[in-house]
């Protein structure tokens, strides 16, 4: 018998990635068995230049910078 089990797949506002939201990565990190994310950068408020120093644009032509989470959860067997 198995429980909960899967991929969740996202995009998301790249701003949750930063430092403050501390308590939501332990949680995360309990909860999924692999966490893989993609910060796409590209936030036009922040000024955010390429290495070559050139503007970096986001890939969905808005202002927010974003980042692609994929979590995956194993199937663990059931203790009795």
């Amino acid at each position: 018998m198995y429980n909960s089990s899967g991929i969740l797949a996202f995009i998301t506002n790249h701003g949750d990635l930063d430092p403050t939201f501390r308590g939501m990565r332990p949680s995360l990190a309990k909860t999924f068995d692999k966490i893989y994310i993609m910060n796409l950068h590209g936030n036009s408020k922040k000024k955010e230049v390429t290495p070559e120093g050139l503007p970096d644009k986001n890939v969905f032509d808005i202002q927010q910078g974003v980042a692609i989470c994929f979590m995956i959860k194993y199937p663990q067997e059931e203790k009795i």
